[in-house]
């Protein structure tokens, strides 16, 4: 089903897609790379902030363009393949509380609401985890970086 939609893709694609690729086996490496030209197709890899759509959706697409950002940095780590992103075409603003609509202040009295804060913080935290791994992956685990060649004769 995922294929079909990949042709004329929305936000719930990416979202399944990156569901997808955290509970199968799935060849994670073909799956990134359609999910982040869906992205690119998007504007997942945008500034929303300023746009005029709803802040849900301005949230939303964040959440998944870091999302995204952070499968494919641990995924080029697994399987050996360079990233397929590059920061300089990837510009998202950090997360902040806005970004996510649950948030435990809505739900003090609901079980579970601390587990929304929880997750919160865990997704903040591995996206820098996530830049860190790029920052690695840009200077140690590239060919230039392989034959000993960073730009000095």
């Amino acid at each position: 089903a995922l294929g079909d939609t990949i042709h004329r893709p929305k936000l719930s694609t990416v979202q399944a897609g990156l569901l997808l690729l955290q509970h199968t086996d799935t060849d994670s490496a073909e799956l990134t790379a359609q999910l982040i030209s869906v992205a690119y197709g998007l504007g997942l890899h945008l500034d929303a902030s300023n746009w005029n759509i709803p802040d849900w959706e301005k949230g939303l697409r964040k959440r998944l363009g870091w999302g995204l950002y952070m499968q494919d940095k641990w995924s080029s780590l697994g399987s050996g393949r360079p990233s397929l992103l590059n920061p300089s075409n990837w510009a998202l603003l950090p997360v902040t509380n806005a970004d996510f609509p649950e948030n435990a202040s809505h739900e003090d009295e609901q079980e579970g609401s601390s587990e929304v804060e929880k997750g919160r913080i865990l997704f903040s935290h591995m996206i820098t985890l996530s830049e860190i791994l790029a920052d690695l992956l840009d200077t140690v685990f590239t060919v230039r970086a392989s034959r000993g060649t960073w730009g000095f004769p």
